[in-house]
């Protein structure tokens, strides 16, 4: 693996788990905001956002990284 792959992994698992944080934080805040609408902030897709949320739903004390590591964010709309 070179660097410059390397560090494109690292900075697409970091906007992964930033992508958890804003869900989680969506989340634990019972935002009034319509989730259709946070996932356009979080820059996701609704299935994307689904499946994070599910993810915390069920697992509420799993990491935000290992999340990240589970969803699929191939997931088109």
């Amino acid at each position: 693996m070179t660097w410059s792959t390397y560090g494109a992994e690292r900075e697409a698992a970091g906007k992964y788990i930033r992508n958890v944080e804003l869900i989680r934080g969506w989340y634990d805040d019972h935002s009034s905001l319509p989730m259709a609408d946070a996932a356009k902030f979080a820059k996701v897709t609704i299935p994307q956002f689904e499946s994070v949320l599910d993810l915390i739903k069920s697992n509420p004390e799993m990491a935000d990284e290992e999340i990240a590591n589970r969803v699929n964010w191939r997931i088109s709309q």
